[in-house]
């Protein structure tokens, strides 16, 4: 009789210990799923924000142009054709900067996304696309400064090299000298080599994996502490 009544003990505390397990691991399998599907949708927006961002950059620096597109700037009194020249050049990367402005503003906001689903470098590389839509604006004004500053006077005072250097910030180009596009280009290549295996088959199961790896260890040894030994 008391080695029946051990039996029945031993038998409810294995029934007991395997539903608490089953409950255990059905709603990690659910969190699991719940955390693939969401690292899958940041991921792949990420992926399309960066694209359309980076697209954008293309047209906002090209170097080819029509005389249309300044034609909407609005004209200062007493402007003479020089100054008009000038601003007319300069006005044509901050048009087409307003132009992609949601493009641009969209990665703001898949920005924060990243970096609480996919890690701070997915955060960083969406951080580059905004970079140089900042040193764009900041080349166009400094060259249209000087360049209006010196209208009528003959060449400014900037050394070749500086003005060389903005020039290829403003516009692309295929020379070496251009310094946004390769870095645009390898933060685009990094932002994929992270986001794409969240976006193939099996990615759900990487968070079941760690859990696998770590969690097992600490449940055989709760269930060592219960008395119920792991087989």
């Amino acid at each position: 009789m008391p080695r029946l009544a051990r039996l029945l003990g031993d038998i409810i505390v294995d029934i007991t210990f395997t539903a608490v397990i089953g409950i255990f691991v059905s709603l990690t399998w659910w969190r699991v799923q719940l955390i693939g599907k969401r690292r899958f949708e940041v991921a792949e927006e990420a992926l399309t924000t960066f694209a359309k961002a980076h697209d954008a950059m293309i047209y906002v620096r090209s170097s080819g142009g029509y005389a249309s597109e300044a034609s909407t700037r609005p004209r200062a009194e007493g402007e003479s054709p020089e100054e008009a020249r000038v601003r007319d050049l300069y006005f044509i990367p901050i048009k087409r900067l307003r132009d992609v402005s949601a493009d641009l503003a969209a990665v703001i906001t898949v920005q924060g996304r990243c970096r609480y689903h996919l890690g701070r470098e997915t955060a960083e590389l969406m951080g580059v696309l905004l970079g140089a839509r900042n040193e764009v604006l900041a080349a166009v004004g400094t060259l249209q400064q000087i360049d209006l500053a010196h209208v009528g006077r003959g060449a400014t005072q900037i050394t070749p090299p500086g003005r060389w250097r903005l020039t290829n910030i403003m516009w692309a180009s295929s020379l070496p000298d251009d310094v946004l596009s390769p870095k645009l280009d390898a933060a685009k290549a990094r932002l994929e080599e992270i986001c794409e295996p969240h976006l193939g088959y099996g990615s759900a199961f990487w968070p079941l994996n760690n859990w696998l790896r770590d969690g097992l260890p600490a449940i055989q040894a709760w269930a060592a502490r219960a008395g119920w030994r792991w087989k």
